[in-house]
C-alpha cells in the first residue's frame, strides 16, 4: 500500500489538474449573453441600466418618476402639468384606444414622448400614419449570433457632433416603412439606411419614436464612444 501512495497521489493531481483545465477553458470560451431584456435594472448586454442611469446626467434637476401602470396613469398624467418627457421602452408597444388618446392629451398640452420599441401595434400607426416593418425580431428575445454588427445613423440636421454609430453586437431593429412627411420628421436611419427615429408635433408638445431599442442597451453605448 504504501509504494502504491506516490502513484495514487500523483494520479490525484493529475485529475485535479485536468478539472482546472477543463473550468478555466469553460470560462475563456463562455460567449456573450444574447439575451434581450431592455430592463433598467438589468446591467447584461442587452438590458438597459445604462440608459436608465444616463438620464439623470441628462436632466440633472428633474424629478423622476416610475410608471408600472398603464400610460394615461393619473400619477403621471393628472395634474396637468407640462414641459415633460415621459419614456417609454419595451420590446412591444400595443397600447388601447383610450391609453393611445391619453397619450395624445398629454402630448397636446405641452410635453413630450419618447417612445424606443421594436413592434407597436394599428392604434399607434392610426396616430401617427407610419408603419413600422421589424427585421429580426422572430429571434426575440435571444437575438441571432449570425447578426454581429449594428449601425446607428442620426440626422445631420438635427444632431451636432457624431451622427453615425455602431457596435459589434446584434442587429435586431425595425424601420418605418411608410410615413406621411406632411406630419413627420425623420430624425435618424437604421443599419440598411431606412427611417427608424422620427418626429412628430401634436399641439404644443412633441412625440418620438425609436425603432431600434438595442441603440439604447448598455452593450452599445459602452461601446467605443457611443
Amino acid at each position: 500500500m504504501k509504494k502504491a501512495l506516490p502513484y495514487i497521489i500523483g494520479l490525484l493531481i493529475l485529475v485535479f489538474v485536468i478539472y482546472l483545465v477543463v473550468v478555466n477553458s469553460g470560462v475563456n470560451n463562455r460567449k456573450v449573453s444574447t439575451y434581450i431584456t431592455l430592463n433598467k435594472r438589468d446591467k447584461n448586454p442587452y438590458g438597459a441600466f445604462v440608459f436608465h442611469e444616463s438620464l439623470k446626467q441628462f436632466f440633472p434637476k428633474a424629478t423622476f418618476k416610475i410608471n408600472y401602470n398603464y400610460p394615461g396613469d393619473s400619477e403621471v398624467f393628472g395634474d396637468n402639468l407640462t414641459n415633460r418627457l415621459y419614456v417609454i421602452m419595451q420590446p412591444q408597444f400595443y397600447p388601447q384606444d383610450y391609453e393611445i388618446d391619453d397619450l395624445i392629451s398629454f402630448i397636446d398640452q405641452g410635453n413630450n414622448v419618447f417612445i424606443s420599441t421594436f413592434v407597436y401595434n394599428e392604434q399607434v400607426s392610426r396616430f401617427t400614419r407610419a408603419f413600422a416593418k421589424a427585421r429580426n425580431y422572430r429571434f426575440f428575445p435571444f437575438g441571432s449570433r449570425a447578426s454581429d454588427t449594428m449601425r446607428a445613423r442620426l440626422n445631420p440636421s438635427y444632431f451636432k457632433g457624431t451622427d453615425t454609430y455602431k457596435y459589434p453586437g446584434l442587429l435586431m431593429e425595425s424601420y418605418l416603412e411608410k410615413s406621411d412627411s406632411s406630419i413627420t420628421n425623420i430624425l435618424g436611419w437604421s443599419n440598411d439606411g431606412e427611417p427608424n427615429l422620427i418626429h412628430l408635433k401634436k399641439g404644443k408638445g412633441n412625440l418620438y419614436i425609436h425603432l431600434s431599442p438595442l441603440a439604447l442597451s448598455n452593450y452599445f453605448l459602452l461601446y467605443d464612444q457611443n
